[in-house]
């Protein structure tokens, strides 16, 4: 563009959109499927951001261990699980939990 051109470029429109209102206030309530190697990490990087996260996993032992604070990943340290659920993380099997969530994400490896 030489310095005589005037763009023409439309300027950004701000957008009203619930979704995006609850991402920018943080109450977002945010579900990751599958609480192993990718989706604690996950679940706990959101958690972090101040979101609200839920984790979600089909073995019972996982979610006891969550829920009581403990951790099963060594690279995990329990105390980074406490301060999750302090600001809001929880874990269950109970997938009908999900539809409360507006979006969730599935972590399994493949």
């Amino acid at each position: 563009m030489n310095s005589n051109t005037v763009s023409t470029a439309p300027a950004p429109i701000a957008v009203e959109h619930p979704f995006i209102n609850r991402i920018s206030t943080r109450t977002a309530r945010v579900g990751v499927i599958g609480m192993g190697y990718v989706g604690l990490p996950l679940a706990l990087l959101f958690s972090e951001q101040r979101f609200p996260v839920t984790g979600f996993d089909i073995d019972a032992r996982k979610v006891e261990i969550l829920c009581s604070g403990g951790s099963y990943l060594y690279c995990i340290p329990p105390t980074d699980i406490q301060a999750a659920g302090d600001a809001g993380f929880s874990a269950t099997s109970d997938y009908t939990r999900g539809r409360r969530n507006g979006r969730s994400s599935a972590c399994q490896r493949r």
